[in-house]
Parts: C-alpha cells; sequence; structure tokens
C-alpha cells in the first residue's frame, strides 16, 4: 500500500461527492492506495453515505467516532488507522489532480521523503504559495527552510513511518484553531529529506464552500486571542531554531497581530476592538524580541513600533496616512524571442488615483507620515534602502485549472526627482513556451498573466492590464496568441483554444502572390501579418472565393489551403481554379471561424490576369 489518504468528515453535504469523484478519478491503480474516510459523529446521513460508497470500492474504508467537533482527531484515528507508506489528508469537500497520487509518489518516495510538499490551487486568488511551488526538487541539509513547508496546510504526503516515530499528531480539542500550523512546524522540526512538488497542480482547496468550522472563530474576541497568543508563543517556544525561528514567529507576528491593525478593524464592535487592543500589546511586550521588529520591512516595523509602546492612537493614525497605496501594471511592449515571450510591464505605485510618493530629505528617502512622525524613530520611517529593492514579477494562471507559476523577471526602479519620489518599476518577463525548470508548458491551455509587487514592506498581486495589439507565433505546430482579453487582461492562448490564428491576424496584400500552376488552375500565396515562426508549422484552411458584391454564400468557390510556417515566414498556400468573374479572396479555418475577408479583392485577380 502506498498511499492512505485520510478524510476527516462531518455533515459533508455535497461536497463529498467531489471528494469521491476526484478519488475515483486516480491514475494510481486502487490496489496501491486506500481512502480512510473517519467521521465524527454526523447527526445527519453522512455516515450511512460513506457506507453506501464502500460497499463497491474495496480500497475504501469507513469509521465513525464520537463527535470531537474538530477535523484533527478524525484525523489522528485515521493515521492509527493508515496502511500506506505515506499519509495525505484531504478535507472533506476538496479534489485532486487525477495523477496527483501517483506523481507525487514518484518523485518523493525513492529518495525517502519525510514530507512531500505538492501544489496547491485554491479556488480564490491568484497567489497561493507561488514562491514554493514552483518546481520539482528534493531538499536535504542546510537547504531545508521552514518556509519550504509553507503553507502550513495539511493537504501534504508525509511519511507513516516518520509521523509515529516522532509522535506527531494533531492538537485534539473542539476549537483548536490553526491545528495544521503546530503539526507542520513539528514534521519540519523533524524533516531530513523534504520533496517539493511543484510542476503541476496536485490538490484544489474550494474555499468559501461553507464547510469550514473555523469560520466562527473571529466573533469572540478573547477565543480568538486565546488562540493567536497560542500559536505566537508555538513560533517562538524553540522548536526551531536561528533563521528558522525568526522566520516563523515573523511570519505569525505580522500575518497574526500587525495584520489585526488596519481599517477593518473598525467595523467590529467597540468590545471587539478594546479586547484586540490590550491584548495585542501585552502580547508583544511580553513574547515578541525587540530584534523582530528590526527585521520587519518598514512598513510593517513602524507599525510595531508604536504598537509595542502602546501607542494606539498613533497606530490608529498610522493605519489611516498608511493605506491605499496600489499598483497599476500594464503591458509596455510584447515580442517574440525565439521560444520565448518577452513581455515589458510598467508598474507605478498609486494612491487615491494619484503617484504614490517617499519625502526625500538629501540623500534620504522618508515615509510622508502626517500627523504621525513625532511618535516614530528614524529608523522606522526611512525606506532609501528598502526602495531600490522594489520588484514587479510576472506570474502566468492556467485559466482551467487555476494553477499559476512565477516568471523569470527582472525589475528595474525608477524614481521619481524633486521633493516627491514617485515610484514605478519597470519589468521585463521572458515567457517560454516549452517551459522551463521553474515553468510549465504553455501548450495546451490558456494562461491569464498578473503581477506580484514588492515596495518596502507593501505587497500587491494585480493582473496585468493590456490594451494594445495581439502578438501571434506558430510554434511547431501550434498557434499561440498573446492578446488582451475581454476584462482587459493579458492572456496567452494555445492551440486556438479561445484565439483563432486567422482572426489574429491579416494578409500583407502588397506581397501576395499568384501564379499560373498549369491545368487553368492557379497557385495562391497570400503572406500573413506580425506572425513569428519557430520551427515548421502545416495546418489545414480554406480560401474562400467569393462573387465581388455579392453578401451570400451560395455562390461561394471554396478549396482546400494550407497555412505554413517555415524559414520564409508564415502564409497561405492554395491552389485553384478560379471561375469566370471577379472574386474576392476570403480565408477561413475551422467551424467555428467565420469567413474572414483579409483585403484582398479583385486586383490580385486583375495583376495575376485571373478576371475573366
Amino acid at each position: 500500500m502506498l498511499v492512505s489518504v485520510v478524510v476527516p468528515t462531518y455533515r459533508s453535504g455535497e461536497g463529498l461527492d467531489r471528494v469521491i469523484a476526484s478519488l475515483d478519478a486516480q491514475t494510481m491503480p486502487t490496489s496501491d492506495f486506500e481512502v480512510l474516510f473517519v467521521d465524527d459523529g454526523s447527526p445527519d446521513d453522512t455516515f450511512e453515505r460513506l457506507q453506501a460508497i464502500a460497499a463497491d470500492r474495496p480500497h475504501v474504508r469507513v469509521e465513525q467516532i464520537e463527535g470531537s467537533g474538530w477535523a484533527s482527531r478524525p484525523r489522528n484515528v485515521g493515521t492509527d488507522l493508515a496502511r500506506g507508506e505515506y499519509v495525505l489528508f484531504m478535507d472533506h469537500d476538496d479534489e485532486l489532480w487525477p495523477d496527483a497520487l501517483e506523481r507525487a509518489y514518484a518523485l518523493g518516495a525513492p529518495h525517502g521523503a519525510d514530507v512531500i510538499n505538492p501544489k496547491e490551487v485554491r479556488s480564490r486568488g491568484w497567489n497561493w504559495g507561488l514562491d514554493v511551488w514552483q518546481r520539482d526538487r528534493i531538499v536535504t541539509g542546510d537547504d531545508l527552510h521552514v518556509k519550504l513547508i509553507y503553507p502550513m496546510t495539511p493537504h501534504k504526503l508525509y511519511r507513516t513511518a516518520f509521523l509515529r516515530e516522532h509522535g506527531i499528531r494533531f492538537r485534539e480539542g473542539s476549537r483548536i484553531l490553526w491545528e495544521d500550523i503546530y503539526f507542520n512546524t513539528e514534521v519540519y522540526a523533524h524533516t531530513q529529506v523534504m520533496a517539493l512538488y511543484g510542476s503541476a497542480p496536485f490538490y484544489h482547496w474550494m474555499v468559501g464552500t461553507g464547510a469550514n468550522n473555523s469560520a466562527t472563530f473571529s466573533r469572540e474576541a478573547d477565543e480568538w486571542w486565546d488562540n493567536i497568543e497560542r500559536v505566537v508563543d508555538y513560533a517562538g517556544s524553540g522548536i526551531v531554531q536561528g533563521d528558522d525561528r525568526r522566520f516563523l514567529l515573523s511570519h505569525q507576528y505580522t500575518g497574526r497581530v500587525l495584520a489585526m491593525f488596519t481599517k477593518s478593524l473598525r467595523s467590529r464592535d467597540e468590545a471587539f476592538q478594546e479586547v484586540t487592543r490590550r491584548r495585542a500589546v501585552a502580547l508583544v511586550q511580553r513574547a515578541i524580541p525587540t530584534e523582530v521588529d528590526d527585521q520587519l520591512p518598514a512598513f510593517q516595523r513602524a507599525r510595531a513600533e508604536l504598537l509595542r509602546a502602546g501607542e494606539l492612537d498613533a497606530l490608529a493614525r498610522l493605519v489611516e496616512v498608511d493605506g491605499g497605496a496600489v499598483t497599476a501594471p500594464t503591458v509596455t511592449d510584447l515580442a517574440w524571442d525565439g521560444r520565448e515571450l518577452v513581455v515589458s510591464t510598467r508598474t507605478p505605485w498609486v494612491r487615491g488615483g494619484e503617484p504614490f510618493a517617499f519625502r526625500r530629505e538629501g540623500d534620504r528617502l522618508l515615509r510622508d507620515l502626517p500627523g504621525v512622525e513625532d511618535r516614530l524613530s528614524d529608523h522606522a520611517r526611512d525606506v532609501t534602502t528598502a526602495v531600490p529593492g522594489a520588484t514587479s514579477r510576472v506570474s502566468v494562471r492556467d485559466r482551467d485549472t487555476l494553477a499559476g507559476w512565477m516568471v523569470p523577471t527582472v525589475s528595474t526602479v525608477e524614481v521619481g526627482e524633486g521633493p516627491a519620489a514617485t515610484v514605478t518599476v519597470m519589468s521585463v518577463a521572458r515567457v517560454p513556451v516549452d517551459g522551463s525548470d521553474t515553468t510549465p508548458s504553455l501548450l495546451g491551455a490558456t494562461w491569464d498573466l498578473s503581477v506580484r509587487s514588492a515596495l518596502a514592506g507593501m505587497g500587491e498581486h494585480r493582473r496585468l492590464e493590456h490594451d494594445g495589439g495581439s502578438a501571434l507565433a506558430l510554434v511547431d505546430g501550434t498557434v499561440v496568441v498573446a492578446y488582451a482579453n475581454k476584462t482587459g487582461v493579458l492572456s496567452i492562448d494555445t492551440g486556438e483554444r479561445v484565439r483563432r490564428l486567422l482572426s489574429s491576424t491579416g494578409v500583407v496584400a502588397s506581397k501576395a502572390r499568384a501564379e499560373r500552376a498549369g491545368g487553368g488552375r492557379t497557385r495562391l500565396v497570400l503572406p500573413l501579418k506580425r506572425v513569428h515562426v519557430v520551427g515548421t508549422t502545416r495546418l489545414d484552411c480554406e480560401v474562400v472565393l467569393r462573387p465581388q458584391g455579392h453578401d451570400g454564400t451560395d455562390r461561394d468557390h471554396v478549396v482546400p489551403a494550407e497555412v505554413v510556417a517555415d524559414a520564409d515566414g508564415a502564409r497561405v498556400e492554395a491552389t485553384v481554379a478560379v471561375p469566370r468573374g471577379s472574386w474576392d479572396v476570403l480565408l477561413r479555418r475551422g467551424e467555428r471561424t467565420k469567413s474572414a475577408k483579409v483585403g484582398l479583392t479583385a486586383g490580385l485577380l486583375r495583376r495575376a490576369s485571373l478576371t475573366r
């Protein structure tokens, strides 16, 4: 038995059908994996449904336990029952890609990986795990870092004997929030070999289905802060050391504590706000070393400084004057270079529709924070060294799977002159058609592009706006079109899934040729506009001769033709017997493509003496 899939259930509803369908579709033989459903005392018919599912699936087992109120206990029971070399924890409304188990196991098992962290896709959001899941790799020794086990969801493959050897279990209790953080941190602390499966999507996390029982947590302030304190204390407890400890503590501090102090806090009731202010200050002063503040990016550092000092009115003011900075990335140029699409972008930082700027004082750049500056140190306001490190990195996302990857991108920062220093990032990304070590092949899918920007601790992930023309390539028989989609975002379509070849180009009328071919037939050679050619392409199409001045199709004369692309460029070639009369020349490819007039009328025919 290679893999045991453990699925806790509780009043699972329709989402259970999605889980079953994805497990039934696995390419790994059912003799090599088992499914363990552990029902947490569902009061509805969930257990009966599970029994019916298992009745005709020998590899499926069902257990029911007394209700524990959380997924931790069912997962632990499943681990105890597991017979597989690896155990995977699924939620009861998610799904796997069909080759998920087979490919992830094949990557990690030969190396004895203690944990396999596979690419996870959220049904919402563009940037989930982009920095971790770029490619397949095996990580050991000094290359191990706690950030590589992020995001800390339990949707990973854990070596079963490894969990048992080190007694690694989920914390049990009815309302233990972020139990996966404790679990995965302990996993990492003992890991010797980790596999990162990033070349293809593995797990689809269905966000917002209404089946997440932790959604009620943030309603009760003290319970919420009890859980925040526990996870922050755990991060700093020494379960991991050195850089790992600093990263873990900083991540929990910024993501759990400082993240509470946003404009949205004002929308909560006064009691929640009071508890948040009181407990946050006490937690920081007790559990967060000052050196953690010093290592934070500028924007988080300022908030941390005020919070530690208990300057909560100043912190509220800082949130007001600090917020609203966003990016507006646009395409400045599209060009093909060999087998790569080169995407040039311009990403200015703006606020309220105006350029976002820092204040220049001599050689320094300072944050302009009216009403708060006298409460902050120079170190908290100074962004002189941070601004040159601003980046805007392009990413691509598969429109069908929602899986995304970062694209190799080079950024250059332009800082405005004068007392108000604006920031604009110019970037050049190279998107390889065939893929690379860190990006998949584009072929066989349609991709939407976005830009992930960072500036002094501010982060933005925005769609890449494009209002220009398309960039078309014929690559070894495949049509690849970069274009602006209906929402104004740059997209790349391959294989004419969305954008058709002939609607994305036209004919260079001045270079069209008509040559005698013998037997009363004529060879038409119609060069295509703005087509980048890689390798050799031959695609079927049709030439349509339509009587001039005639709008209908009943008198069209249609003959087979071919799109040819090689070292001589891209063109349509056809041999036709031209009937008497004057004809417009049109091209057509595929039943879904309407006849498209390409600008060649009787002129070409007259030049070839074909009008009779």
